[in-house]
């Protein structure tokens, strides 16, 4: 590192609790834009401009191809009934990918800390995000691809549940099955993080809080990479959780390339 590399990580530091304070002033602000917008076009661009809006306070650096991001294009505009997947280990994850893919909309678990952000139930619906709910998560998700519009967000789930994976260097094991009930074809989107320090380890007893207080001690600059993989269609008489096993298996080899 340079002279100037350290006096940025200084002031990185320095400014923590601004940039605390700054990430829920923009999270109010931009969910009470999105409740006046009258568009779907004037909504989403104000969603893309919050992500990275936070992604640029936490100091991350996101690195994608423009070829995987024209290809997720191409799959929105299209009317291809597909479910994006994508493995959570994070509690920053859905701003990542909201800061990184257009017209992004994900299946949420309803916690007490939504409220502190200003994310009410008319932007959740605005959004077209969608709530785990006994009994009815699964449903929400099929209606839900099953009559998206081209143009129209498409649904990122997290079959992992944002918990750390029991076997180490690989993606957290897929649990639910919602993502894959409706036999739809799936879109892998693979994350890497430089180092496993801002995983959530819920399992383990960390707080939700300690785990959002990590992403502003990081270091500045600190890299994400993601990769859109190519579509993962359904085969005819296969099992949920055949299935659900193939899309573990293609991602978790991704995952694996995108370290070496």
């Amino acid at each position: 590192m340079g002279i100037l590399d350290y006096i940025k990580l200084f002031i990185h530091y320095l400014f923590t609790p601004i940039r605390v304070i700054l990430c829920i002033i923009t999270y109010h602000v931009f969910h009470k834009i999105g409740e006046c917008c009258d568009t779907p076009t004037a909504l989403h661009m104000f969603q893309l401009l919050m992500g990275k809006t936070l992604i640029a306070i936490f100091g991350f650096n996101i690195e994608i191809s423009n070829e995987d991001l024209v290809k997720y294009s191409q799959y929105l505009y299209s009317d291809e009934k597909l479910i994006a997947v994508f493995n959570h280990s994070t509690v920053i994850d859905g701003f990542i990918l909201m800061a990184t893919f257009e017209r992004f909309s994900a299946v949420l678990l309803k916690l007490g800390a939504y409220k502190w952000i200003g994310y009410s139930d008319l932007i959740h619906e605005k959004y077209k995000n969608v709530w785990v709910e006994k009994n009815k998560t699964t449903t929400d998700i099929i209606d839900r691809v099953a009559n998206r519009k081209p143009g129209q967000p498409v649904l990122f789930i997290a079959p992992g549940s944002g918990n750390i994976s029991s076997n180490p260097d690989h993606i957290t094991e897929f649990k639910g099955t919602g993502a894959f009930a409706g036999k739809f074809n799936v879109l892998p989107i693979t994350m890497l993080y430089e180092d496993d320090s801002l995983h959530h380890n819920r399992d383990n007893g960390e707080s939700f809080i300690h785990s959002t207080l990590k992403l502003f001690i990081t270091h500045y600059n600190y890299k994400i990479k993601i990769k859109v993989g190519d579509l993962i269609k359904y085969e005819e008489n296969e099992s949920i959780e055949e299935y659900k096993k193939r899309v573990y298996d293609i991602m978790d080899a991704q995952y694996q390339t995108m370290k070496s």
